[in-house]
């Protein structure tokens, strides 16, 4: 089981989830990686630090590659992989054991999008969500 997290945008609060996916007893070593999230007027920013030796290793490249200041580790993976996704101004991350797995959290995380029919009876448009970034390590 896999923790997962969301927010509204505006506030990146909380704990990374942290995944450990299942090594292999002849794998030599574990691969590390990260998600990162930052928020800028309009723009949602993704950094993403993989196969890295160690866990801080692919923190320190994360928060680099998403390069604002406000970004915040949000998926920390071990031989996993980590997601991200979104709708409208809603942003979920999960983690799996594979990248589907972890792309088909996220998305849950977001629950369903809105029926087009309910939708087009008042005046807002659907917004649908999508996968704004996966990685894996390993």
């Amino acid at each position: 089981m896999f923790l997962s997290g969301r927010t509204v945008l505006g506030l990146i609060a909380g704990s990374a989830i942290t995944v450990l996916g299942a090594g292999t007893a002849l794998a030599a070593e574990d691969y590390y990686g990260s998600l990162a999230l930052g928020l800028e007027p309009g723009a949602i920013i993704v950094g993403s630090g993989v196969n890295y030796p160690d866990q801080e290793g692919a923190d320190v490249r994360a928060l680099q590659e998403c390069g604002v200041d406000n970004c915040s580790i949000v998926v920390q993976f071990r031989n996993a992989c980590g997601a991200v996704a979104v709708r409208g101004n809603e942003v979920a991350w999960a983690g799996g054991y594979t990248r589907v797995e972890a792309e088909q959290s996220a998305l849950a995380e977001l629950g369903p999008d809105p029926s087009p029919l309910l939708v087009s009876l008042g005046s807002a448009t659907p917004d649908r969500a999508h996968i704004l970034a996966s990685e894996c390590a390993g």
